[in-house]
């Protein structure tokens, strides 16, 4: 009886701990993004982090959906309000990459419920204000590299890349110039 108890606590810890991994590698971010905060529904607190300009980033959870708001001076912005169809399904992970390499780093509001499409919102900030420049959609990985933003989805390679110029972001479409319509 105690052999059978010791091995369905066994079989249990590993199952929790296999759900917990598998939903923290939801997504991946791939490039030199620095992570700030990380909110996971199933955690009843509310997170913060510190942006690299000192002002605040703050995840708050709510019973209709989490919201990700900056503090700038004692004053608070929204950015982004994810609402998942169940809120405790919820992950955000709220990050800073420097796609224009002005010194400036933007700010990546990444989120997605266990059902549904990642959601990668990015947004120029400074000085408490913020406009958001990008709002794309993802599925498990997002690329980062110098001034783009690469989305795959499937298991094929294929994907939409998006270059980072003048504060906006404009998708890159591939074609061979030596290929004509007739």
């Amino acid at each position: 009886m105690k052999q059978l108890t010791i091995i369905a606590t066994a079989i249990l810890f590993i199952t929790s701990a296999f759900g917990q991994s598998k939903e923290m590698e939801r997504f991946t971010v791939k490039g030199t993004a620095k992570l700030i905060a990380t909110w996971i529904g199933k955690t009843p607190n509310d997170v913060s982090g510190t942006l690299s300009s000192g002002d605040k980033i703050q995840i708050q959870a709510r019973q209709i959906g989490a919201t990700v708001f900056t503090i700038h001076n004692n004053v608070g912005k929204n950015l982004v309000q994810a609402r998942g169809e169940d809120i405790k399904d919820e992950i955000i992970k709220v990050y800073e990459y420097d796609f224009d390499n002005d010194g400036q780093k933007e700010i990546m509001a990444i989120y997605s419920s266990e059902f549904s499409v990642t959601t990668v919102e990015v947004f120029k900030y400074s000085g408490g204000l913020s406009e958001r420049v990008g709002n794309f959609n993802a599925q498990f990985d997002i690329v980062l590299d110098k001034n783009t933003i690469y989305l795959p989805f499937g298991s094929q390679g294929l994907g939409n890349e998006y270059l980072f110029n003048s504060d906006s972001f404009y998708e890159l479409v591939y074609h061979d110039p030596n290929k004509t319509d007739k």
